[in-house]
């Protein structure tokens, strides 16, 4: 089953990528659907599994693609196809859908295809640190191999056709995920977001599944006037960084967690592909410039304050007996600052990320190999920042 793949490191864990010590990981997702069938909420079961069995026909067909890799939703374990949503293999809302749908995944993770989801097709491809136009360029390639064989639903006025009018057009989610603690204290944060704003771009704050959960009025899959689904299957009380396609599981820049924060483009009618991708990646690498200079008058200017910040934040995650994913984002974000200031001793930030994936309800679940309530959760993520730190 594919959790042969979840004892590897995720491509976006390695901190080998291009400005690593602020832009995490970028990726880039593609939607699809196929020329002549219902979108896949409006398709009758026969239609889906047409459409399914049309690209599995393509996966089938060889490079670039390896058919021993795709998976039916309903034969992976709800604890499988969560962590790999929590990996960023895939978007969570095609958690939703394991009576019609599937999931190709690269070997290495760092590709995947979600299928008979929100839309026909989903395709993702992510990588470290500042990488968004490498990405695009790979995932451009892919999507060439599947249009070869598969007829997409295409307007020659609107574009790529999806089920949501917000990726109308291209059908591309470019993001990059930023960690930008010194913004914060600085109070530049809604300057950065208003500079992407006037650049048809998004900058929100990111959020724990399950608290974003509890504050919206709109669940997963749909943003306010859309048609509502329910919440996909097996997002239940726990806490994780989901890839949201939708945007509705993120926030605004003064509600993001552990200083977190995604870099997505808001245009995807009227614009290329290539200029969607150049301008994130400029706009992306303004803020990271930016962070980085925050970083360096920190350290010159009040390097007590970040040594204090540092020390409590080890003092604390050396020491818990119960944490929340909340408050391990907190804490690893202040070590990860310190290790990008130079003051972070024995730790690297492979290490901090690995911590940030592993410290999520269904990756904790699988490492106790059984169903467990939020306390015991809090247990075993003390357990792994104790080990880490303590």
């Amino acid at each position: 089953m594919v959790s042969m793949h979840l004892g590897e490191t995720a491509p976006w864990l390695t901190g080998a990528g291009p400005r690593a010590g602020v832009a995490i990981c970028s990726q880039c997702s593609l939607l699809r659907n196929v020329a002549g069938f219902a979108f896949p909420e409006s398709c009758r079961d026969d239609e889906s599994r047409s459409v399914e069995e049309g690209i599995v026909g393509v996966l089938n067909s060889g490079p670039p693609f390896e058919a021993d890799r795709y998976y039916r939703m309903a034969e992976l374990a709800p604890e499988e196809a969560l962590m790999l949503a929590e990996r960023r293999a895939i978007p969570v809302n095609a958690l939703g859908h394991d009576s019609r749908g599937g999931v190709y995944v690269s070997a290495d993770q760092s590709f995947s295809i979600a299928v008979n989801g929100w839309d026909h097709l989903c395709m993702t491809v992510s990588g470290p640190g500042l990488g968004v136009q490498g990405l695009w360029r790979r995932l451009n390639e892919l999507d060439d191999a599947l249009a070869n064989q598969l007829d997409y639903a295409f307007d020659a006025s609107l574009g790529y056709l999806t089920t949501s009018l917000r990726h109308v057009g291209t059908g591309l989610k470019a993001s990059v995920l930023l960690h930008l603690p010194c913004l914060g204290l600085a109070n530049r944060l809604s300057a950065m977001a208003q500079m992407a704003q006037e650049r048809r771009q998004v900058l929100f704050g990111v959020r724990p599944a399950v608290e974003a959960a509890a504050a919206l009025a709109v669940p997963v899959g749909r943003s306010a006037g859309e048609k509502h689904e329910a919440m996909p299957r097996g997002v239940r009380g726990g806490e994780a960084l989901y890839y949201d396609l939708t945007e509705t599981l993120y926030g605004d820049v003064t509600e993001a967690w552990g200083d977190l924060y995604v870099l997505t483009n808001g245009a995807t009618l009227g614009v290329s592909e290539q200029e969607i991708v150049f301008h994130l990646h400029g706009t992306a690498a303004e803020i990271v410039d930016r962070e980085t200079q925050a970083r360096a008058t920190l350290v010159a200017e009040e390097p007590r304050l970040l040594e204090d910040r540092v020390a409590r934040a080890l003092a604390i995650a050396g020491s818990t007996r119960l944490l929340g994913f909340g408050e391990a984002m907190e804490l690893l974000s202040s070590v990860r600052l310190a290790v990008s200031a130079g003051l972070g001793h024995r730790h690297t930030l492979p290490q901090l990320d690995q911590l940030l994936m592993s410290s999520q309800s269904a990756h904790l679940r699988a490492m106790l190999g059984r169903e467990c309530d939020e306390g015991e959760l809090s247990e075993a993520r003390a357990d792994l920042f104790r080990a880490r730190f303590g």
